[in-house]
């Protein structure tokens, strides 16, 4: 009997790791989640709205008070059942966000240094004990379970994929759109479209402590969405870059879903930082940072923010050009001697004109006409130094980049 119990627990806990593989990523439900090494504990927040529809086709979770609390720690390696003596509730704080913070020795028996991930299943055991599991919270990720596919699976929390709860602000930062901060952020949802703009004004001093970045022409963009589940290095191929408007404004367009693979429904924030990108000796010498501090190592600067939600609307369907002229747009050679070739795309062949500025927005050449996508600039008297090169067509499309003479 010892010996048929043994194997039927073996093969129901292998079946649970089975059914797990297609979900790599911390839940979409589980938004704002974070971690506390200090403590040894666990934050986990559940988004109702981000529940799996078809776990719950009629909708009778929302408004719920207290939802089953069904877990387990390491691929249910340790388990809690949702009707223990000691089980956890999530309780609904009025807007459908349940939230409980656990220490993970206590509550799963598992040192918090021993941690991979958390399993969840929510139910409406609370609400109706005796048939607890007719409506569940599941995430909407298909993963295949007792050999069919399911099209809601275990909601999922990855701890090398959360932040420390000391990093998350909960609020928007000021430099992107405060009646301090000089920027128009904003988001366009009908496109799927977010514009950032960072007022450099408003950056930590102590991340840029020499003024280092303050007439860059562009910067690198490193960033992550929902407190940093999905995110594009700043180095990567195809990462984009913040952009200054020639006032020490840094902008950036993104396509949500294209960029960062998720949906834009699915966002709630936009986490980045900016960095003197490819061409410095060390990149993150300096940085675009948020004056509120944070971060695991109690940071004087922290990530900005952007809270979607709490950002204006707008229009941007017809900036998508700025976005895809400003992907192109780079200079070879850069810096140069004599002469280089500013290359852009322009499949429409639109016409722009060049200015080339120096650091003191001093317009020092202008070039006018340009159809092509390739341009010649000769030297031709340039000093040596930095400058700014900006091209605009006639509807006011632009994209800039360094120029440096040797």
């Amino acid at each position: 009997m010892k010996k048929l119990y043994f194997l039927l627990s073996t093969f129901f806990f292998a079946l649970a790791l089975y059914g797990q593989d297609l979900n790599p990523n911390n839940s979409h439900a589980l938004l704002g989640s974070c971690l506390d090494p200090d403590e040894g504990t666990v934050t986990i927040t559940l988004d109702l709205g981000e529940n799996c529809p078809e776990a719950d086709p009629n909708g009778v979770l929302p408004g719920t008070m207290e939802l089953g609390f069904h877990s387990g720690a390491n691929d249910w390696g340790a388990i809690a059942q949702w009707d223990g003596a000691n089980a956890a509730t999530w309780v609904n704080d009025g807007n459908d966000i349940f939230t409980l913070t656990l220490n993970t020795m206590d509550y799963w028996g598992v040192p918090f240094a021993d941690m991979n991930n958390i399993r969840i299943v929510g139910n409406n055991g609370i609400a109706d004990p005796g048939d607890p599991w007719t409506i569940f919270v599941k995430d909407s990720v298909d993963a295949e379970l007792f050999g069919n596919i399911d099209v809601c699976s275990d909601l999922v929390i990855w701890f090398d994929k959360t932040p420390t709860c000391s990093d998350l602000n909960q609020e928007s930062s000021l430099s992107l759109f405060s009646d301090a901060g000089d920027t128009e952020s904003c988001v366009d949802e009908a496109d799927g479209l977010v514009f950032i703009e960072v007022d450099y004004a408003l950056n930590c001093l102590e991340a840029d402590a020499n003024m280092d970045m303050a007439g860059a022409a562009e910067l690198g963009f490193h960033s992550g969405i929902n407190n940093w589940a999905a995110s594009v290095e700043w180095d990567n191929p195809n990462a984009m870059k913040l952009v200054n408007d020639g006032n020490d404004n840094f902008s950036v367009l993104i396509d949500v879903a294209e960029y960062y693979g998720v949906p834009f429904g699915d966002v709630t924030n936009i986490q980045f930082k900016g960095n003197l990108g490819p061409g410095a000796g060390d990149p993150w010498a300096a940085s675009l940072a948020d004056p509120r501090g944070g971060g695991p190592f109690g940071d004087q600067c922290s990530d900005i923010i952007m809270v979607l939600a709490e950002a204006p609307v707008c229009d941007l369907e017809t900036s998508t050009i700025d976005k895809q002229l400003q992907h192109s747009f780079k200079l070879s050679p850069n810096p140069f001697h004599n002469r280089t070739f500013l290359e852009f795309d322009n499949p429409n062949n639109a016409v722009f004109d060049l200015e080339i500025s120096n650091m003191s927005g001093q317009v020092v050449r202008t070039m006018s006409g340009i159809s092509g996508e390739r341009v010649l600039i000769e030297r031709d008297g340039l000093p040596t130094g930095m400058f700014i090169a900006r091209m605009t067509d006639a509807d006011g499309n632009f994209a800039t980049t360094k120029l440096v003479v040797k």
